[in-house]
């Protein structure tokens, strides 16, 4: 049985980041420079007219897009059908779970966007942050709750 740990427990959102969106019909060089510039080093693709999250951008994207048909839209340089997102309702420890490899893909994730009900981007939960905020909790500050 799994004792209760208070800080795995916590909601998740303190540890959200804003990030920045992208409609899936951009061009694909603003779509680029966009995520040149961001502050996550991601882009959630949006659909058109609205912010359900339809995929995200993220650097190795860009590396794949190298061997395959240049793209003219966002949409084309997007990971799409395996995109791991979770909604506000999670808490840490289910986030933890998908960062170290729990997850459909069976490999550890450096961002996971959260999304509401709605499928709409609120923003993303980077490992970086994460490590970061839980290094700051005062129970926290000997234990590394994740891993690659």
């Amino acid at each position: 049985m799994m004792m209760p740990d208070p800080i795995l427990d916590m909601p998740i959102d303190r540890f959200i980041r804003s990030t920045w969106d992208v409609p899936e019909n951009a061009p694909y060089e603003e779509a680029v420079s966009l995520l040149g510039r961001s502050p996550q080093q991601v882009l959630a693709v949006t659909a058109a007219g609205s912010k359900r999250l339809v995929g995200i951008i993220t650097v190795s994207d860009l590396s794949r897009v190298r061997s395959e048909k240049k793209p003219t839209q966002a949409i084309d340089l997007a990971t799409k059908d395996r995109v791991i997102a979770v909604t506000t309702a999670a808490r840490v420890r289910e986030v933890i779970a998908l960062m170290n490899g729990e997850n459909s893909l069976k490999r550890p994730l450096d961002v996971i966007p959260v999304v509401n009900s709605h499928e709409e981007i609120l923003g993303v939960i980077t490992r970086t942050a994460l490590e970061d905020a839980l290094r700051q909790l005062p129970l926290s500050s000997k234990q590394s709750y994740l891993s690659y």
